[in-house]
């Protein structure tokens, strides 16, 4: 038992100034990890969101744009409009699907890694016509598929955008506690002198030192 005493008491975390860095630092650490953890979460949720609405956007845009070329076959001015969303949007690929599900234009390369995929149906444009005789009814336009829209964008960005966020959070922990530790230590030094005075005062009292 003396031994072990021994050596609990030669341990660093023995000491008081020891004892009051733990204190110190214990709740600083937990602060400023969730400060980080926030911070970054909400980061990576807001750059997945934007990922999400580039791909819904770009689908719905050449959703609008793609009914004349389909209906007068105009093959170069769809692979046109693929080519320039494409190049806006960032788009891992593009492609146009006749509603037999062949390939009329594409740009970019459809693999199977990691990518969010979005399709739109593309219809002819309504136009409703209301007949000028009284009680005339009015027909309910018929809006033909022409084909089906098919986008992608590559997570590679968000992946490279979330290990750079997170280095920069775990360099800022890092400098954080630093600085914490700096000024705990500096902190724990002058009240430990302090003590240690008021325990030798102490002492000496003990001893009849008046």
């Amino acid at each position: 038992m003396s031994l072990a005493r021994d050596l609990a008491e030669r341990l660093p975390l023995s000491s008081i100034r020891s004892r009051m860095l733990v204190i110190a630092l214990l709740p600083a650490f937990a602060a400023e990890f969730g400060m980080v953890f926030y911070f970054t979460s909400q980061t990576l949720g807001a750059a997945e969101h934007a990922l999400l609405a580039r791909a819904d956007n770009a689908a719905r845009h050449l959703g609008d744009a793609l009914p004349y070329a389909l209906v007068s076959g105009d093959i170069r001015l769809a692979q046109s409009l693929l080519a320039t969303e494409a190049a806006n949007s960032q788009l891992a690929h593009a492609r146009i699907f006749d509603p037999q599900g062949r390939i009329l234009a594409s740009q970019g390369t459809a693999t199977a890694d990691d990518r969010v995929v979005r399709r739109v149906r593309v219809h002819l444009p309504s136009a409703r016509l209301i007949d000028d005789a009284p009680f005339a009814t009015v027909a309910q336009p018929v809006n033909p598929v022409l084909g089906v829209v098919e986008v992608s964008v590559s997570r590679d960005a968000i992946k490279a955008f979330t290990r750079s966020t997170l280095i920069h959070a775990a360099l800022l922990m890092l400098v954080a506690l630093s600085l914490t530790g700096i000024v705990a230590w500096r902190l724990s030094g002058r009240l430990a002198g302090q003590l240690r005075h008021v325990g030798g005062v102490v002492a000496r009292l003990a001893r009849g030192d008046l």
